[in-house]
C-alpha cells in the first residue's frame, strides 16, 4: 500500500481501534472461564500421552482416562467427554501466552483482544478493496467488532482458535484479492493467500468452507473485468481456487479418518435419532443463529430459546429482506459482492448447526454479516441525494449498529467478570482457605456450588493452582441450593432437593445416563440415583468407603457466598452447619 493511501486510511484505523479498545477494555480483567482451565492443565502437563508429538490443547487425548476422571465431577461421563480436534497453531499461540504470563489471564486476554481488533481492521481493508467508501468500511468494521455475539469469542481464552483462524482467513482473502488484480507480482500473493489459508485451517477446521468464499471472490473480480454480454469465467475462477479446494477435501477426509472430532455434550444431533429429528434440531439452531445475528441475542444469554413473538418478528424481517433482494435482484447481480457476503454468512452458519447454539460459533458469520451490511448500505446511501435524509439514515444506522451494541458490551463484560470470579476464583479461594485450616482433611465433599459452571471447574482449579496439596475435592451437586441431608447409618448420606441436585440440562455437560437405580463411582464416593423430576435428579444416596464422621472427610456447603462446614455428627433429617 502506498504511503499516500496509508495516510488516508490511518484516521479510520485509529477510530476503529480506539472504539474497540474502549468497549472491550474490561475483558483484560476477565478471569479464566470453563474450558480455559482445561487448556491450562494441558499446557502444564509435562509428559502427554505417547504418540502425541504436536502440542494440541484442543484434545482430551493429552490426558489418560484416570486423569480426565479426576478433573470432572462424578455425574459427568469421563469416557464420553472426548474431543480431539487438530488445532496446533492455536495451541502454540496459547503456549506463547502461557510462557509470558503463566497462570495470569491478563496476557491471554490481551492477545485475544489484539487478534479481535486485527480482524476488524482486516475486514475494513477488505471492504475498501471491494469498493466501499471509508464511511461504509468503518461501519462494516464496527458492526463486526461490536456485535454482542462476539462476547464469548473475546472473553473466553478457549476461543483463541476462532480468533486466530479468522485473522488468517482475512489475510488470505486480502492476498487473494490482490492476486486477482493486474499486478506483476501477483503469483506471490496467491502463494501468500494459500499459506495463510493452510495456517488458518490448522487453527480451526471450520475453514474447510473457505474455498467457496474465495471462489465467489474470484467470480466477483472476474465480473468486474468481464465484457458486456460475455459469459462468466467459472472455469478460470475454479482454476484459481482448485488447490484450496483439494487441500480442504484432503484435510477433512484425513480429519475424520484419523478419529478427530467431538463426542461431548455440545453435539445435539445423533445417529440414533431419525433424520427428521436431526433436521428439526438443525433448523431450530439455524433460527437461533439468524435471530442472534439480526437482533443481538447471544444464545448463551437466552438458553430457554426465543419467544413466539420474536420468532414471528424474525421471520417477517428475514422475509422482507429476502423479498427486497429478489425485487432488486438486478442490482445484486451487478454487485455480486453482496451475494458473496450472503454465501459467507450462511456457509459458516451451516457448520455449527449440529452443536449447542453458542455465540462464539457465529464469529465467522458475524464478519460476513458485517461485510453484507456495509456493502449494502454503501449502495443504498450512495443513491440518496438529499443531504438531510442521508444524515437521518446515518443517525439511525449508527444507533442500531454501533451505539446499541457498544452499550450492550460495556454492560455485559463486567457482569461476566463478576460471575466468573464468583464461579471460579472466589470459590477456589474459599476451598483453599478451608483445606489450609483443616490439614487433616483428605477429602472435601462440596454439597452445592455458587453457579452451575463451578461444578465443572472446581476440581480442575484446585488441581491447577494447588498441586502441592494432596486433598481431593468432590463436587456432589451442581445446584446453588444446599440439599436436604439425612444420615442413614454410618456410611450413607441421603440428599434431596425438589428443584434438582443434579441439573442435567446445564450447558456444556455430558452427563451419564442417569435414571433411578443407576450408580456412579468416584472413590471414596459411590452414588445411587433415587428420584428424577424430568431431567433433574432430585434424590441421591451417597455411600462412602469410610465412616461419615471420619476425620479425613469434610462436608461443606455454600450459604450465600460463605463456605460453611456441615456438622455431620449432629445430622439427622436436616442440615447442620457450623463455622469452618
Amino acid at each position: 500500500m502506498k504511503r499516500s493511501s496509508l495516510e488516508k486510511q490511518a484516521p479510520a484505523w485509529l477510530l476503529i481501534t480506539s472504539v474497540l479498545a474502549l468497549c472491550w477494555a474490561a475483558t483484560l480483567r476477565t478471569p479464566f472461564l470453563l474450558d480455559d482451565y482445561f487448556h491450562l492443565l494441558a499446557l502444564e502437563k509435562k509428559s502427554p500421552q505417547p504418540g502425541l508429538r504436536l502440542l494440541n490443547t484442543y484434545s482430551t487425548e493429552r490426558f489418560s482416562p484416570q486423569e480426565l476422571k479426576g478433573f470432572l465431577p462424578w455425574w459427568v461421563d469421563s469416557s464420553g467427554y472426548k474431543f480431539h480436534y487438530f488445532r496446533p497453531l492455536a495451541s502454540y499461540s496459547l503456549k506463547m501466552d502461557y510462557a509470558l504470563s503463566g497462570k495470569n489471564p491478563f496476557g491471554f486476554h490481551l492477545t485475544s483482544l489484539v487478534l479481535h481488533i486485527g480482524c476488524t481492521l482486516l475486514l475494513y481493508a477488505l471492504a475498501i478493496s471491494f469498493g466501499a467508501d471509508r464511511t461504509a468500511g468503518v461501519l462494516s468494521a464496527l458492526v463486526a467488532g461490536l456485535h454482542p455475539n462476539n462476547i464469548f469469542s473475546v472473553t473466553w481464552v478457549s476461543s483463541r482458535d476462532i480468533l486466530l483462524s479468522l485473522f488468517l482467513f482475512l489475510l488470505s482473502c486480502l492476498c487473494f484479492d490482490r492476486f486477482l488484480s493486474r499486478d506483476s507480482r501477483r503469483l506471490r500473493f496467491w502463494g501468500a493467500s494459500f499459506g495463510f489459508y493452510l495456517l488458518g485451517l490448522f487453527s480451526k477446521e471450520t475453514l474447510f468452507f473457505a474455498p467457496a468464499i474465495l471462489f465467489g471472490l474470484a467470480l466477483f473480480r472476474l465480473d468486474t473485468r468481464r465484457a458486456p454480454g460475455s459469459r462468466r469465467r467459472f472455469d478460470k475462477a475454479l482454476l484459481y481456487v482448485l488447490p484450496f479446494l483439494v487441500s480442504s477435501l484432503v484435510y477433512i477426509v484425513w480429519y475424520f479418518v484419523t478419529g478427530h472430532g467431538v463426542k461431548t455434550g455440545y453435539v445435539t444431533v445423533s445417529s440414533e435419532l431419525p433424520l427428521i429429528s436431526n433436521l428439526a434440531i438443525a433448523a431450530k439452531a439455524f433460527l437461533v443463529y439468524v435471530l442472534s445475528l439480526l437482533f443481538y441475542l447471544p444464545p448463551e444469554f437466552s438458553m430457554e430459546g426465543p419467544t413466539r413473538a420474536v420468532i414471528v418478528w424474525a421471520l417477517c424481517t428475514v422475509g422482507a429482506f429476502s423479498a427486497l433482494l429478489f425485487w432488486k435482484r438486478k442490482i445484486v447481480e451487478e454487485h455480486s459482492v453482496i451475494l458473496l457476503s450472503l454465501v459467507w454468512v450462511l456457509g459458516f452458519i451451516v457448520f455449527p448447526l449440529c452443536f449447542l447454539p453458542m455465540g462464539r460459533l457465529l464469529y465467522f458469520s458475524v464478519f460476513g454479516y458485517a461485510l453484507l451490511i456495509g456493502m449494502t448500505l454503501n449502495l443504498i446511501l450512495g443513491a440518496v441525494r438529499t443531504p438531510y435524509r442521508k444524515k437521518i439514515l446515518w443517525g439511525v444506522l449508527v444507533m442500531y449498529f454501533v451505539i446499541g451494541p457498544a452499550l450492550a458490551i460495556i454492560a455485559a463484560v463486567p457482569r461476566i467478570n463478576t460471575q466468573g470470579r464468583l464461579a471460579t476464583e472466589d470459590c477456589d479461594g474459599k476451598l483453599y482457605d478451608f483445606v489450609k485450616a483443616n490439614p487433616g482433611t483428605e477429602h472435601v465433599f462440596l454439597m452445592n456450588v455458587p453457579t452451575q459452571f463451578t461444578a465443572f471447574t472446581a476440581r480442575m482449579m484446585f488441581f491447577l493452582y494447588h498441586p502441592e496439596m494432596p486433598q481431593r475435592i468432590h463436587v456432589l451437586s451442581n445446584d446453588s441450593d444446599l440439599p436436604l441431608l439425612e444420615a442413614k447409618g454410618e456410611h450413607t448420606l441421603v440428599a434431596s432437593n425438589p428443584k434438582g441436585i443434579i441439573r442435567t440440562g446445564a450447558p456444556g455437560f455430558q452427563t451419564r445416563h442417569l435414571r433411578p437405580g443407576s450408580r456412579c463411582d468416584d472413590v471414596p464416593l459411590h452414588a445411587e440415583i433415587g428420584m428424577l423430576d424430568g431431567r433433574n435428579v432430585t434424590a441421591i444416596t451417597f455411600r462412602f468407603d469410610s465412616f461419615l464422621n471420619d476425620p479425613a472427610y469434610a462436608f461443606v456447603g455454600f450459604v450465600g457466598q460463605d463456605l460453611k462446614r456441615i456438622d455431620i455428627k449432629a445430622l439427622g433429617n436436616c442440615n447442620r452447619l457450623k463455622d469452618s
